[in-house]
């Protein structure tokens, strides 16, 4: 099982995959705690939307775990429109479920990820700072 990890010595023949291997390894603490937020998030809207949404869309937000599976589902941006649809065709009132689905794509997906990415390109260029001082 360890024989798989003889592929990372190579990332010492290519200095950039070598570069990108320690900057992945230098971010995982502050990218740790921007995914324990982002699950922390992600429970909440389970809860808010397990308790406006189960006699609605019991298929979607029937219970926590149907909600978070579902919240996932939303995160990559799959079928939101069919959970409005589906809301608004079985009860007209829940118009607000898209000011709720709006609201968790963009605290989920558009703040929390371009947060991790933005981690990963500040310590790629530290990384790369610090490589070219090297040389």
């Amino acid at each position: 099982a360890l024989r798989a990890l003889r592929v990372l010595r190579a990332a010492k023949v290519f200095s950039g995959l070598e570069v990108i291997t320690e900057t992945c390894l230098q971010s995982m603490h502050s990218m740790g705690a921007i995914l324990l937020l982002m699950m922390l998030f992600h429970y909440n809207f389970a809860v808010i939307g397990r308790g406006m949404y189960a006699k609605v869309l019991p298929k979607y937000f029937g219970s926590i775990f149907a909600s978070a599976f579902s919240l996932f589902q939303i995160l990559t941006l799959d079928d939101w429109v069919l959970m409005h649809r589906t809301a608004i065709e079985v009860d007209p009132s829940k118009w607000h479920i898209l000011l709720y689905l709006f609201l968790y794509i963009l605290v989920e997906y558009l703040i929390f990820l371009n947060l991790i990415i933005a981690v990963l390109v500040d310590n790629f260029q530290q990384a790369l700072k610090e490589n070219a001082q090297i040389m």
